[in-house]
């Protein structure tokens, strides 16, 4: 999601300058309220977002050790930035923060930023850690919000045209061309280089060869080329 917001600087700007003036209004520091806003729009549309966003908000104050910790716990300043999470949450879910247009190009981003993430980690030199679950979408917080129990299930039934089923046929493919050509992924050079809208990923290692484009956001990217 934040990502995926930095696409979009002007929609940002906005969107960090009300949750620093909704902070002030809260008497809380602005940097609260920025961290309340991610915390908020990494949940949008997630299950028991409220009760997970009062778990992690308590926990980070506390290590942040600013408003509180966890010594000496502040339960009013934690209440209150939790509030204020859960009020730009609900203005997510219910529009008030975005425009159709706005809320429409940054799923369309987020989604893209998605797939190209797997791609870039499963075509890169070294071994891919695919945490349990994250061969779908899997959106968590820190600990222990990223430790709930992992729903198979659904990644074994999933619509083939969502983006969780879509992230999970591409991490198959590409363990799948991994496996039909070790020595290439384990050994060869890596080349990754911007082109248009995409990166693409080259591997090569004598006569073997592979080839990936990877759709981006936006060309914004620059033209630089790397290699190892």
């Amino acid at each position: 999601m934040l990502v995926a917001l930095s696409h979009f600087p002007a929609l940002a700007r906005r969107l960090y300058d009300k949750a620093r003036r909704q902070a002030r209004e809260a008497n809380l520091p602005e940097g609260w309220g920025l961290y309340a806003l991610q915390t908020a729009l990494m949940l949008a549309g997630e299950p028991e977002a409220h009760e997970r966003i009062a778990d992690h908000i308590a926990k980070a104050m506390r290590e942040a050790k600013d408003l509180s910790r966890h010594e000496l716990p502040d339960e009013a300043a934690e209440d209150a930035v939790i509030q204020l999470c859960r009020n730009l949450h609900h203005e997510y879910a219910a529009g008030g923060l975005l425009h159709p247009a706005e809320r429409d190009a940054l799923r369309a981003a987020i989604e893209t930023l998605v797939l190209a993430q797997a791609a870039l980690q499963l075509t890169a030199p070294g071994i891919p850690d695919i945490y349990q679950g994250t061969e779908g979408v899997a959106i968590g917080l820190t600990d222990p919000d990223n430790r709930r129990a992992v729903d198979w299930a659904a990644l074994e039934t999933g619509n083939a045209t969502t983006l969780a089923s879509r992230k999970t046929e591409l991490t198959r493919a590409l363990l799948a061309r991994r496996r039909s050509q070790p020595d290439l992924f384990a050994r060869g050079s890596y080349t990754l280089r911007t082109e248009d809208d995409a990166w693409v990923v080259e591997r090569r290692l004598e006569e073997e060869s592979f080839t990936l484009r990877i759709p981006c956001p936006s060309s914004q990217h620059g033209s630089s080329t790397r290699k190892s």
